[in-house]
């Protein structure tokens, strides 16, 4: 049986002539939805849950100070950008080897190359950027 969407434009009379269909009318596409909530990965019980043990000390310290700044509404972007910015660490930190790189590069074992090699044009964009002096850091 189509659905009562379909039927009724199907079956639409056309004005004076009741009893002519309607013809042309595309057939009406529905699409399932899921009734999972879509998690939002800024939401702080998502990126507190997410993070591995050692980071949630830190994480929790850094969001009371700033839920304190943003109680007044023209603070609200200085809520949004730190969880944004720690929804992004819990990517890095779930990865297998994170601590490791990060132990290596503090250790100043990490193998890294000059950024100029990764992006030739690096002092362009540096200058683009209004840098004063373009400096070549290295890439991890």
């Amino acid at each position: 049986m189509p659905l009562k969407s379909e039927y009724n434009q199907r079956n639409m009379a056309v004005r004076g002539n009741p009893g002519k269909r309607v013809s042309g009318l595309s057939r009406v596409r529905l699409c399932t939805v899921s009734a999972d909530p879509i998690e939002d990965p800024s939401d702080p019980v998502i990126i507190l849950r997410s993070h591995p043990e050692r980071e949630r000390g830190e994480f929790l310290q850094q969001y009371h100070t700033v839920v304190d700044a943003a109680r007044d509404p023209s603070g609200y972007e200085q809520l949004r950008r730190p969880l944004h910015g720690w929804s992004l660490t819990v990517i890095g930190t779930n990865q297998p080897g994170y601590y490791d790189d990060i132990a290596a590069e503090r250790a100043g074992t990490s193998a890294t190359m000059p950024v100029t090699s990764v992006i030739p044009d690096w002092p362009e964009w540096l200058a683009a950027l209004g840098a004063a002096e373009p400096s070549t850091p290295t890439a991890s």
